[in-house]
């Protein structure tokens, strides 16, 4: 779903370009599609590549910071601090015929020029200022916030249908579901004010977008050891710590503890600022990038996203471990399962995991997530869809798939095997099969 999003975001940021794009031949499959026909060139800066856009015109690009250039960058390479903004006048450096390149290219996806001097921000290369005069004072980041900001719109309306009602006396009058509200009205009235506080942030920024767009665009603020940042990264890291605080509280603890349209709207902000987080500032985008490196691994892939539940697994138990003894069992289940899976992970890095103790060990943790998910979910107390359902669940999936592979020594391509089930052309009638296979 992580990935799915970030693509519906590059593919309406690019949308938006093309629909008011000076040069209409860019079609927008061919700019989202930039064809990176990456090559090693001993003669490149280290971490450096050499790609071709969609216009067969060569760029050069940093696959750890994501600095683009129309220059060559050549070896020693010049140490680039990781700053949050630049400070560079736009199209300093790189001459008219580059700035006449970079207009061919949309928006979101031209290498800016000058970047290899000075980065406007480690994520998805961008085109200089003035050059795409349809990519508007905000650029690249416009879709996420307008998926933000529908985002809180929803959690402020059922925020406020929720506080609206009065709040239940008996448990029957919670369960009957009336006229009243099981929720503390407490949290209700946060729920509201989370998605109240988002929704004017993000009309402000919008509004001044429009109106003052040098505001957004060219104003800077200190920051501490002398750097300096732009409003929009601002803007990121406040959002960023808005929704991973409240969708922290109100989907593990309530008002939206179960499934609902604030639920899914409360993950969606907070993964959609998590991805301009990742436009913004560096250490994040060299972290997204490690972690991209490392998941190209299917074990290591399995690993963390079985550390992932186990976390939280954790977090969505706390509220039962005092109530039940299956919120007890749940909350050890996610302790148990995550030292397993730390244990597996140290042991493999330093290559000290013998195939007889990987069997025991990942034959451990899918019985482990087999029986919780048993309990969990088909008694109490998540027999509900929510946070410690879906992470049951896909604790259960990845565990599978990492004994499925340690004792078989294969690996499952999940995504390739739904397609080729879901697909007319790998479709089978059984008079079409040998009488000797089947």
């Amino acid at each position: 779903f992580f990935f799915f999003l970030e693509r519906c975001c590059a593919l309406l940021s690019t949308a938006l370009h093309s629909a008011r794009s000076p040069h209409p031949r860019l079609s927008i499959v061919a700019a989202l599609y930039l064809v990176e026909e990456m090559s090693d060139d001993e003669d490149l800066a280290p971490n450096w590549r050499a790609a071709k856009a969609a216009d067969g015109k060569e760029y050069y690009f940093n696959e750890v910071t994501g600095e683009t250039s129309w220059t060559k960058p050549a070896p020693p390479p010049q140490r680039v601090e990781p700053l949050v903004s630049d400070g560079a006048d736009v199209g300093a450096g790189n001459g008219v015929g580059n700035d006449v390149a970079a207009r061919d290219m949309p928006g979101s996806l031209a290498p800016r020029a000058g970047a290899a001097d000075s980065p406007d921000r480690f994520g998805s290369p961008s085109a200089p200022s003035g050059s795409s005069p349809g990519s508007g004072p905000l650029g690249p980041f416009m879709p996420k916030l307008v998926i933000l900001l529908a985002a809180s719109f929803v959690v402020m309306l059922q925020a406020a249908i929720e506080d609206g009602k009065e709040e239940c006396i008996t448990s029957q009058e919670a369960t009957s579901g009336g006229n009243c509200t099981p929720h503390n009205k407490s949290l209700v009235s946060y729920a509201v004010a989370v998605g109240t506080v988002s929704l004017i942030v993000l009309l402000g920024v919008l509004a001044c977008a429009r109106l003052r767009p040098e505001l957004v665009s060219e104003k800077k603020f200190a920051m501490p050891r002398g750097k300096e940042a732009k409003p929009i990264h601002l803007l990121s890291g406040f959002l960023l710590l808005w929704w991973a605080i409240g969708c922290g509280i109100l989907t593990f603890h309530e008002p939206f503890k179960n499934t609902s349209n604030a639920y899914f709207a409360c993950w969606v902000a907070l993964l959609v600022s998590m991805l301009l987080g990742v436009d913004s500032y560096a250490a994040m985008h060299v972290a997204w990038k490690q972690y991209e490196d490392a998941a190209a691994d299917l074990t290591t892939y399995f690993l963390l996203i079985m550390l992932l539940a186990s976390f939280v697994l954790f977090l969505a138990s706390l509220d039962y471990v005092s109530d039940s003894s299956q919120g007890a069992w749940g909350f050890s289940c996610a302790l148990i399962t995550a030292l397993l899976t730390a244990v597996y992970m140290a042991g493999r890095s330093r290559n000290k995991l013998t195939v007889p103790v990987s069997k025991v060990l990942t034959g451990l943790i899918f019985a482990l997530w087999v029986f919780g998910a048993g309990v969990l979910t088909f008694d109490e107390p998540f027999s509900t869809t929510g946070n410690g359902f879906f992470s049951c669940w896909v604790g259960v999936v990845a565990s599978a798939s990492l004994a499925y592979q340690c004792y078989f020594n294969t690996q499952i391509a999940w995504a390739q095997h739904l397609r080729n089930s879901f697909s007319s052309s790998r479709r089978h009638m059984v008079s079409d099969i040998e009488p000797s296979s089947v």
